[in-house]
């Protein structure tokens, strides 16, 4: 009987939801604050009614990784709050879903190769299979 103590420790030490990736085919939108209500809005007006589950987080509560990964369509959370997200030594619920799609508003606010944000650190750790980035400002040092 052979033992692979590293793992035998992450199995009896640590929670598995730290290592868990979760499938979806949800749509991550990171936004300013100022216009979650705005994507939301236009979702309503623009989808029938119930084709879509939206979830807008904004605040300090942490919804579990499944829950955003399997309930929701579309989840919208701000910049701040992908800032507040980021610790390398804790994972996001966040970084725990592998996405569809990742949009970020603005992304331009995300910062440059040059100024390094948590936001912009957040943002590149996150798993997704399609990435967009929306701005309509120019953003000479990316």
């Amino acid at each position: 009987l052979a033992f692979d103590l590293p793992a035998l420790r992450v199995a009896l030490c640590k929670p598995l939801d730290l290592f868990r990736m979760y499938l979806s085919r949800a749509t991550l939108i990171v936004v300013p604050s100022n216009l979650v209500d705005h994507w939301v809005s236009q979702i309503q007006k623009h989808v029938r009614l119930d084709q879509l589950r939206v979830c807008a987080w904004t605040d300090h509560k942490k919804p579990a990784a499944h829950n955003l990964a399997w309930d929701y369509d579309v989840v919208i959370t701000t910049f701040s709050r992908l800032s507040a997200e980021w610790n390398p030594r804790k994972r996001s619920p966040l970084m725990q879903v592998h996405w569809l799609r990742i949009m970020l508003d603005e992304g331009h606010t995300l910062g440059s190769s040059v100024n390094v944000t948590n936001k912009m650190q957040m943002a590149v750790s996150l798993s997704a299979s399609n990435r967009w980035i929306l701005t309509g400002t120019p953003t000479p040092n990316t």
